[in-house]
């Protein structure tokens, strides 16, 4: 669609946000979350069926576990096409920038 990153990673001591940039980031996300909304409604849905505690105990546990690499795999994968900007950094790159020119 256009170029350049489609995210900012923004990086602050703990603190982490990936952040859309353009359409193209826009659009991205947005496929991703409802791509899960409807993999998590689905899932729901078909466990109304199930009778025995058993399976509907696995398929919440495997609905979980798919979530969960759903979900780990989308922030790889936007943060494998982010701009990563280190808070850390450009604040100690200041500090010393400032440092200098008061001496």
């Amino acid at each position: 669609m256009s170029g350049g990153p489609r995210f900012r990673y923004y990086k602050a001591g703990m603190s982490r946000q990936i952040t859309p940039v353009n359409l193209a980031g826009w659009i991205a996300l947005t496929v991703w979350a409802v791509a899960l909304v409807l993999m998590i409604w689905g899932i729901s849905v078909s466990l109304r069926g199930l009778q025995d505690p058993i399976y509907r105990a696995g398929a919440v546990i495997g609905c979980s576990l798919l979530s969960m690499i759903w979900l780990v795999g989308g922030v790889l994968w936007m943060k494998a096409r982010s701009e990563i900007i280190d808070a850390d950094a450009l604040y100690d790159r200041q500090k010393a920038k400032n440092g200098e020119g008061k001496r």
